[in-house]
C-alpha cells in the first residue's frame, strides 16, 4: 500500500510539472472560464432582436478540453451545445480534433434543429484553421414516430473557418478577422460565409472584455451576394 501511494506521489508531481509547462505552450494559456455575451442583430427574417449567452470552457489538461454552450434569444429560439477538443501542443501552436454537437429550438417556427460534426484544426499566434464536416436533421414539433420518417437531413456538409490575428495570444489586446460558415451557435451551408471582426482587452489577470461586429450576405458563392444580416456583440470572460 506505502509503496503504490510513493508511486502516486511521484506520478502526480511528473503530471503536475508537465501540464504547468504544456500549457504554457500551444495556444497560449488555457484556462478554466466563463464567456458571456450580449448581441443585437438584424436579419430580413427575424427583423431587429437580442440574444443573451454563455460559454464555459474546461481544459482537463494539455492534451484536452470542453466547452459548454447555451444562448437565449429574443426571437423566440435557443441554442445549446457542447464542444470536445483533444489537443496535441507543439512548440509553435497546436493541433486539435473538435467534435461538436449542438441542438436549435425554433419556437417561433416550431422546429427541432439538431446539428453533430468532427473537423481538423491548428492554431498559432497569428492564424487560426479549421476543416471538417457535419451532418443537420430538422424535426417538427408535432412529428409522429408512428406515421413514418417525418424530418428533413442534411446528411453531408462541409465545416470550415480560417481566422487571423493582429498579434499574438499572450498580449494584452488583440483584433482579429474571420471567415467560416459557423459561430459559436450556427452552422451554415459550406457556401454560405459568415464575416467577423473582433477585438478584446485584458483588464487584468481575471478580467477580459471583447466586442465583435459579424455580416453575413445570402448567396455569396453564387454571385448573387447580398445583405442578410448584420449582429454587434459586447461581453466579457471571467478566468477561474
Amino acid at each position: 500500500m506505502k509503496r503504490c501511494l510513493f508511486l502516486f506521489l511521484i506520478l502526480a508531481n511528473v503530471l503536475n510539472a508537465w501540464s504547468k509547462d504544456t500549457l504554457q505552450s500551444g495556444f497560449g494559456v488555457q484556462r478554466y472560464s466563463i464567456k458571456a455575451n450580449v448581441e443585437y442583430g438584424y436579419n430580413y427574417t427575424y427583423n431587429s432582436y437580442a440574444n443573451f449567452s454563455g460559454i464555459a470552457t474546461i481544459p482537463f489538461s494539455p492534451h484536452f478540453e470542453m466547452e459548454g454552450r447555451l444562448q437565449l434569444s429574443t426571437a423566440n429560439f435557443y441554442v445549446g451545445g457542447f464542444v470536445l477538443r483533444p489537443k496535441i501542443p507543439f512548440k509553435v501552436g497546436e493541433l486539435f480534433f473538435e467534435t461538436r454537437a449542438q441542438y436549435k429550438l425554433l419556437a417561433r417556427n416550431k422546429i427541432h434543429e439538431t446539428c453533430a460534426g468532427l473537423s481538423l484544426g491548428y492554431r498559432m499566434d497569428y492564424v487560426s484553421a479549421q476543416l471538417g464536416a457535419f451532418t443537420r436533421v430538422f424535426t417538427p414539433f408535432n412529428h409522429d414516430m408512428n406515421e413514418g420518417y417525418g424530418f428533413t437531413s442534411e446528411v453531408y456538409n462541409i465545416f470550415w473557418r480560417l481566422e487571423v490575428f493582429a498579434r499574438p495570444q499572450r498580449n494584452k489586446w488583440n483584433v482579429s478577422a474571420s471567415i467560416a460558415n459557423n459561430n459559436d451557435f450556427q452552422i451554415e451551408r459550406m457556401w454560405q460565409p459568415i464575416f467577423n471582426v473582433g477585438g478584446r482587452y485584458d483588464i487584468d489577470d481575471k478580467w477580459r472584455v471583447h466586442a465583435d461586429i459579424e455580416f453575413k450576405p445570402t448567396g455569396m458563392f453564387h454571385l448573387n451576394a447580398s445583405f442578410y444580416s448584420v449582429i454587434t456583440k459586447v461581453g466579457f470572460t471571467y478566468f477561474l
